[in-house]
């Protein structure tokens, strides 16, 4: 069986600064495996940089199974953004 998440690592414009945030999906079917594993991934959001999210992650299992960039143009963003899509095997 495998479970996914999505990282998702903005690049404000501009900015040095990365906003990380990780959405699990339907938590409740997750915690019927492993609740420590929910709340040792949502601390990837600590991260200061991708490679320490990625890296973070997969020292937790994770596997990175897609890349998705996406430019934002507008709002109060104006930068990019990248989500990484990540599978783990139980």
């Amino acid at each position: 069986m495998e479970h996914f998440c999505l990282l998702t690592v903005e690049n404000k414009l501009l900015s040095s600064k990365k906003e990380v945030s990780v959405n699990l999906g339907d938590d409740d079917m997750l915690s019927k495996y492993d609740s420590d594993l929910i709340a040792a991934t949502q601390t990837v959001t600590e991260c200061s940089s991708l490679i320490g999210a990625l890296n973070y992650l997969g020292s937790l299992g994770w596997e990175l199974a897609h890349i998705t960039p996406v430019r934002i143009i507008g709002g109060t963003s104006n930068g990019t953004e990248e989500k990484y899509l990540m599978k783990r095997r139980y």
